[in-house]
């Protein structure tokens, strides 16, 4: 029965978000202000009502019932089930910081391993089986960017310069981690920058990189789109720079409206983003010049 209620509170929630009074929506499915109240409050018990009220909200069956989405609380679950989604797409939006992971060098790789290392605290119950997941992490990754480079899938990667002033200046290690030992990782760092550059500036088959002003989400997003469904992701877990994938909970979603309300994010974001040669010189004068 909790379920059944609950179903009635969604439907009050996209009810308002579409703007409609409860007299709206009466008139629009020929059923009485009571019903519609009667249905806010103790739920759409019919299948065909909810298809109707589905189809006239503009919402899927399953966002009106709560499914279709996955919650997945640790980090290697969610780079796994990336992994397996990538392997079936052939296009794929991706606002990640500082630079989509599959595009990265491999001394990113080593880059990220040792942040990775450094950043487990000094609390933690168990450092070997942190160490071990992180190993375990690592060759996910590196499955990632095998399949990509045999299966080329086009990508549009949106960059924030903000993301890329932190990492020119600190790697993948925030202000409050940099130590004088982490010098050799900055100049990494800005080779990664330099490799981002001409990437944009000489852009492989099918790989394009626009470059935001703007601060990006603060959960990274993916849009996958294959030929059976496009999928959503939307994750706290970060490869970039202070990366995190030891909390958070990350979801993954092909329900109409999470595609249909991230791709509005995301024509949003890109339709502002300098391309090319533009984005090229921003990089160079707002980026590494700035990062000395």
């Amino acid at each position: 029965m909790e379920e059944l209620r609950v179903t009635g509170q969604r439907l009050r929630a996209f009810r308002i978000g579409a703007g409609l009074s409860a007299e709206d929506l009466a008139d629009k499915l020929r059923v009485s202000r009571a019903t519609i109240y009667r249905l806010e409050s103790a739920g759409v018990a019919r299948l065909d009502m909810v298809r109707r009220i589905a189809d006239l909200l503009n919402v899927s069956i399953a966002a009106l019932l709560g499914s279709e989405v996955e919650y997945i609380k640790t980090a290697l679950v969610y780079f796994e089930r990336l992994r397996q989604i990538e392997a079936q797409v052939d296009w794929s939006f991706v606002a990640f910081g500082p630079v989509s992971y599959l595009l990265t060098s491999d001394e990113y790789d080593i880059m990220l391993r040792q942040s990775l290392l450094d950043r487990i605290p000094a609390s933690e119950p168990d450092p070997a089986g942190a160490r071990t997941a992180i190993r375990k992490l690592m060759r996910i990754l590196a499955s990632r960017k095998h399949d990509f480079s045999q299966r080329r899938p086009r990508i549009s990667n949106l960059l924030s310069i903000s993301d890329l002033r932190e990492f020119a200046r600190w790697g993948l290690s925030g202000p409050d981690d940099y130590r004088p030992g982490h010098t050799a990782f900055a100049d990494a760092a800005r080779r990664e920058l330099e490799l981002i550059i001409r990437l944009i500036e000489h852009p492989p088959l099918g790989i394009q990189i626009g470059v935001s002003r703007e601060y990006l989400p603060t959960t990274s997003f993916n849009i996958l789109r294959g030929p059976a469904e496009t999928t959503v992701t939307v994750s706290p877990f970060r490869l970039g720079p202070r990366p995190n994938v030891r909390q958070g909970v990350a979801t993954i979603s092909a329900a109409r409206d999470a595609v249909r309300l991230y791709s509005e994010l995301a024509d949003d974001l890109w339709s502002t983003a300098a391309m090319g040669r533009e984005a090229a010189d921003l990089l160079r004068k707002e980026v590494l010049a700035a990062s000395g």
